[in-house]
């Protein structure tokens, strides 16, 4: 080969040579590779490096995976020796297959990488490259040849026989995956088939039996057995091709044993071992000895986190290869819980109701699931407090604040506003003036009927002089009516000015606006309600009367101060109900226990929360939501 690389033949010289033959055949072997794919790829590179005649042939990879580098695959060469070329090359291999997976395919030269190489007119040494043409995998392949002491001519053609042979791998990867695929395809049809048949079976034993002969048949194995976790141990239930089997026979206690070694290690066991770290194996190898067959594979089966059973697979000549092991597996695992639901169907109620109430209990206090457990105990936990603790409950209920004593102050005359002394919300004292009326006109009236009243006395005393009685009783009666009516001016003039006829404060009032208006007599001006006699009215809901009627005490809090309480006493329920917008209402009168504060106004609202007795914390939440129920489905 190396002998072949110094010269540079024709291409038609080397299309007839014996070398070029021998290695067409080869490339047409290695398009059916059936080896691992590390041989492939060195064998590869060989053939490829020798149908290119380069000194040094590299392939390079590059996975998809963000982030990953360029690892060299595999890397071949004409012969051991260094030289400053192939030096050269190992230093550019990085720069090289970056340049190639971005353009696919390079071609320059070794010593000249910025020039172009069909300026060259002598042999140069020449870096050839392509990307491999890899559909199968979402990774970068490059294939980096280093051609030296070569032509332009002969590069180009080496170029064209890389082309030729890049698209080998691809249709080894096309033809392997066809393969696999083709494979699990009927792997999966033959299990399928095989839990067909023995999902058919109603009962255990039967369904167990069929369970062994098809594998027996599926995997040619010489006897497959069934062995069930009974207790702390397993029991064998059934055996292909075997009806009945004495279990007091020393071959079936083995068998037993090398089962329940499997099922301690809970790993699949192969007898013989050809690896050096693995699950142990002794009594596989005590029941091989003393049967007819000498290899053997234990297969547990699981139901969960726990195994139920194990399965143990025996052949005579040919020993059990780790990569059929999982293809053994699957039916195992698919029909464990098949099996599970016949072996409890198959016992007696008594054992089936302590198997149920067992796996309940084991729930409940074991390990696994400890977050649920836990919410399923706080949960009770609360549920419990909800119906034992009982705690006060309190009815709620809006409220106003009232007084007894309230004094209209009504106009006692028609006249029009003066004055205004107090405005509403002002503290009063009994006498303290409130408003002054206009007296100008009973000013005026009062000099007219003094007038009048003097002038009738003149006349009474004129005619008594004369001795005219008549005329002096008509005097006299004058003078009476006159008298009266400087008495009422006089009386309207002493009203003028509106008094308070007693303590408290002014609710209903602010007149300053009105200076000067027109009032008529028995108008009420003002409205002043005595503080120290307040009390509270609160309005229950008539859902809640039969809790209140057993109240005696609560508190109230104002919207105006809702951080202080004050206690309050009832004293008395009203027996009929008010109706209100939406509702219908009970008034009750409450009495504070303490001095009322001395911000506290006629008017003001809040809640009132009234003491009912003690309730469980159930029906605290829910009596509401049963009385509803209990009004909507009552028919």
């Amino acid at each position: 080969m190396a002998a072949q690389q110094s010269g540079d033949p024709q291409p038609n010289h080397l299309e007839g040579d014996v070398t070029f033959a021998s290695m067409a055949k080869e490339l047409e072997a290695l398009a059916n590779w059936q080896g691992s794919m590390v041989d492939f790829w060195e064998r590869y590179a060989a053939l490829t490096g020798g149908l290119c005649r380069a000194s040094v042939m590299v392939i390079a990879f590059k996975p998809a995976a963000e982030g990953s580098g360029w690892k060299r695959l595999t890397q071949w060469e004409t012969t051991a020796e260094n030289s400053q070329q192939k030096a050269l090359f190992r230093g550019q291999i990085a720069k090289h297959v970056d340049h190639c997976s971005r353009e696919g395919s390079l071609l320059r030269a070794l010593h000249q990488a910025d020039a172009q190489a069909e300026s060259q007119v002598e042999p140069l040494d020449y870096v050839m490259g392509l990307t491999l043409p890899l559909r199968q995998t979402r990774d970068t392949f490059v294939a980096l040849v280093l051609l030296e002491d070569c032509s332009l001519e002969r590069a180009r053609e080496a170029q064209l026989r890389l082309q030729i042979v890049a698209e080998i791998p691809n249709q080894l990867l096309l033809r392997q995956t066809a393969s696999k695929a083709q494979g699990d395809t009927l792997k999966v049809a033959n299990t399928l088939d095989l839990v067909g048949k023995v999902s058919q079976e109603s009962q255990f034993v039967p369904a167990a039996m069929t369970f062994c002969n098809a594998l027996v048949a599926r995997f040619q194995c010489d006897r497959v057995s069934l062995g069930w976790l009974e207790g702390d141990g397993i029991k064998l239930r059934a055996m292909s091709h075997t009806e009945r089997f004495d279990r007091k026979m020393e071959v079936i206690q083995l068998l037993e044993a090398a089962m329940e070694e499997s099922l301690d290690q809970d790993d699949t066991i192969v007898h013989p071992n050809t690896e050096t770290h693995g699950p142990l194996g002794r009594d596989h190898a005590q029941y091989a000895r003393s049967s007819d067959l000498p290899h053997l594979c234990s297969i547990p089966l699981h139901q969960g986190d726990s195994i139920i059973g194990v399965v143990t697979f025996e052949r005579l000549a040919r020993p059990f290869d780790p990569a059929e092991v999982p293809s053994m597996q699957l039916p195992c695992e698919l029909l464990s819980y098949r099996l599970r639901d016949l072996k409890r169907q198959d016992r007696w109620l008594g054992a089936r109701v302590t198997d149920v109430l067992g796996d309940l209990g084991g729930k409940l206090v074991g390990p696994q699931h400890t977050l649920s457990k836990l919410l399923a105990i706080l949960v009770l936990v609360g549920v419990l407090m909800m119906l034992l603790i009982r705690v006060p409950y309190r009815v709620e209920a809006n409220f106003i604040l009232k007084s007894d004593e309230v004094f209209y102050q009504s106009v006692p005359f028609d006249s029009y506003i003066k004055e205004v002394f107090l405005e509403s919300g002002d503290n009063v004292a009994q006498g303290d003036a409130l408003l002054k009326l206009d007296t100008d006109n009973l000013e005026l009236e009062l000099s007219s009927v003094t007038a009048d009243l003097n002038r009738f006395k003149r006349e009474a005393e004129k005619a008594r002089a004369a001795r005219a009685l008549a005329d002096m009783r008509v005097s006299e009666a004058l003078v009476a009516q006159q008298q009266a009516r400087l008495e009422l001016v006089q009386w309207r003039i002493g009203q003028a000015t509106l008094r308070s006829p007693m303590d408290g404060i002014m609710v209903e009032g602010d007149l300053k606006e009105r200076l000067g208006a027109p009032v008529n007599e028995g108008e009420v001006l003002f409205r002043i309600a005595r503080i120290d006699r307040l009390y509270v009215e609160a309005e229950a809901n008539e859902r809640d009367i039969d809790d209140v009627l057993m109240a005696s005490e609560g508190e109230i809090a104002f919207l105006s101060q809702p951080e202080r309480k004050y206690p309050i006493r009832i004293n008395r329920v009203e027996p009929s109900a008010v109706s209100k917008t939406s509702e219908n209402v009970f008034l009750i009168r409450t009495e504070f226990l303490e001095s009322p504060e001395t911000w506290f106004r006629p008017g003001m609202s809040g809640v009132a929360k009234l003491d009912v007795g003690r309730r469980s914390l159930f029906y605290i939440f829910t009596h509401r939501t049963v009385d509803f129920l209990r009004m909507f489905f009552w028919w």
